[in-house]
């Protein structure tokens, strides 16, 4: 599972998800100048379709929304392309070092392992792991960097559980006591699980007031004829449902832009418009052409 999220499908299903909602390492001043250029773009939409009539006007318009379209479409696919092939090389560098290298797995306080379920955390420290062996080799790719630096300045608000199989997905666990056991623990504030109905924000939230319950009756029980007061807020967790480990890398690396996947939306209708647009100036002049011929 680990070498298939350095250089196999996990990250094929990694950078999929990456490109359709993924933070970009974008700079902030070119962060605004793309906005700008998509608000361009659906101003000059917006004018061609619902504005005055244009007349001899039309073809400028239309040349300038189209070469500006294709502008940040290009500036898209660069900056995807670019990222895609190294984070590829770097992951496939990583692997090469994994398989020729011993994995070793320690757990302190004389716990015992029973079932598959510590699966997903021992993919992910095996990850980590290779990481502090080779850190130069994760510097050459934003995405590598930013996931291994995310996880490892992170790593004591976060937990994990669930059988992984070997091409990376990931199985239902009983998860129950993992939440309760998480909300008790004051560090931890993000769990990956796997997607599963009884690991939803709402169960999350149903644990929290029972425990936060149970805490309250045992402390005025103990304390009989007293007025106590409670002041502490809730134990707060959030549970972020994975299918595959390529969802795990995408929360734990914090990936996630949903001002990002809105724009690709956005931009698909705004392609969707500009085809009609072209279809709709174009159309009449092919035909007076092929009439004329």
């Amino acid at each position: 599972a680990a070498k298939s999220l350095l250089c196999g499908k996990g990250l094929l299903i990694f950078l999929a998800l990456w490109i359709t909602g993924g933070r970009r390492p974008y700079a902030r001043w070119l962060s605004i100048a793309l906005f700008l250029g998509w608000g361009a773009v659906l101003g000059l939409i917006l004018f061609l379709l619902a504005g005055p009539e244009p007349g001899n006007q039309l073809f400028l318009f239309s040349a300038v929304l189209v070469a500006l379209w294709s502008g940040l479409m290009l500036a898209a696919a660069v900056v995807v392309a670019r990222q895609s092939f190294r984070a590829w090389r770097t992951g496939a560098e990583l692997s090469a070092r994994l398989e020729h290298s011993q994995v070793r797995l320690r757990m302190n306080g004389g716990l015992t392992l029973k079932g598959g379920s510590a699966g997903l955390p021992f993919c992910l420290n095996t990850l980590l792991a290779l990481y502090y062996a080779r850190p130069e080799a994760a510097r050459r790719s934003w995405i590598w960097h930013r996931f291994f630096r995310k996880m490892r300045s992170e790593a004591e608000s976060w937990a994990g559980t669930g059988v992984i199989t070997g091409d990376g997905y990931l199985t239902p666990v009983v998860i129950e006591p993992k939440l309760r056991a998480c909300l008790k623990h004051d560090r931890i504030r993000q769990i990956l699980t796997p997607r599963q109905r009884d690991a939803s924000k709402q169960t999350v939230d149903h644990l929290a007031e029972t425990l936060t319950v149970a805490v309250e009756r045992e402390a005025k029980s103990s304390h009989l004829g007293m007025q106590l007061g409670f002041a502490a807020e809730k134990p707060r967790l959030r549970a972020h449902g994975c299918r595959h480990v390529a969802h795990t890398m995408m929360a734990l690396g914090g990936f996630a832009d949903k001002w990002h996947r809105r724009l690709t939306t956005s931009g698909l209708a705004l392609t969707r418009s500009i085809q009609s647009i072209s279809a709709w100036y174009w159309n009449p002049i092919i035909g007076r052409i092929a009439g004329r011929m």
